[in-house]
C-alpha cells in the first residue's frame, strides 16, 4: 500500500474569488450612485439660494465667513477621500490576485492541477508544466490566507491555494519543511 497524498482540482472563477476572498477579504461591494446625491444637495441649495433672493434676504457676507468655508470642506472630504483611496486599493488587490490565479492559465486546453506527495517528494501537474522534487529541495514554505507558497532550490515556486489544501497535505508539506530545514514563513495577507 502506497502512502501518497493526492490533489486534483480545476482552477475557475470560483475558486479565484475564494482565493481572494482569504487573501483580501470580501469583494467590495459596488457603492450606490452619488449623482443622485450630489443633485439632491444642489437642488436643496439652490432652492434655499432661491427662497433667500425671493424673500429679499440681503447678502451680507464677508471673507470671515467665506475664508473657513474651504478649510472645513476639506477636514470633512479627506476622510471620504482616504475611505474611498482604500477602498479603491482593496478593489485593485483582489482583482490582482484573481487575474493571478486565472492569468497562469489563459490559452491552455484545460485548467486542472495535479499534486502527489510522497515520503521522497512531491510533483506538481498542469497543462504549462510539470514539477518533481525532493523534500530536500525545499528551500521556503510561505503560508498565507491565500496560498501556501512552495519555493524550491531551483528557484521554482509552486503555490496551492488554501481552499484545497486538505490538512493531512498541509501537515506533510509543513512536517517534510520542518524536518529538511526549510524556511516557514507566515504572511497575513498575500497581495
Amino acid at each position: 500500500m502506497s502512502n501518497d497524498l493526492r490533489l486534483q482540482y480545476e482552477v475557475d472563477e470560483a475558486l479565484a474569488d475564494r482565493v481572494a476572498e482569504l487573501a483580501i477579504g470580501p469583494m467590495p461591494q459596488r457603492q450606490p450612485e452619488t449623482r443622485f446625491v450630489v443633485a439632491k444637495f444642489l437642488a436643496v441649495v439652490g432652492g434655499g439660494v432661491a427662497i433667500m433672493v425671493a424673500t429679499g434676504i440681503q447678502w451680507n457676507i464677508q471673507w470671515q465667513l467665506i475664508l473657513p468655508l474651504p478649510v472645513m470642506g476639506l477636514a470633512f472630504a479627506f476622510p471620504f477621500g482616504m475611505w474611498g483611496l482604500l477602498h479603491l486599493f482593496r478593489h485593485v488587490a483582489y482583482r490582482r490576485v484573481r487575474r493571478g490565479l486565472l492569468g497562469a492559465f489563459d490559452g491552455l486546453e484545460h485548467r486542472r492541477v495535479s499534486w502527489v506527495f510522497t515520503d521522497r517528494g512531491f510533483t506538481f501537474e498542469s497543462a504549462l508544466r510539470t514539477v518533481r522534487a525532493e523534500w530536500a529541495d525545499l528551500t521556503c514554505l510561505w503560508i498565507t490566507r491565500g496560498f501556501e507558497l512552495i519555493r524550491l532550490r531551483t528557484g521554482e515556486e509552486v503555490a496551492i491555494p488554501s481552499p484545497v489544501l486538505t490538512p493531512e497535505v498541509g501537515d506533510l508539506i509543513r512536517r517534510k519543511a520542518t524536518v529538511y530545514g526549510a524556511k516557514i514563513r507566515h504572511g497575513a495577507k498575500s497581495a
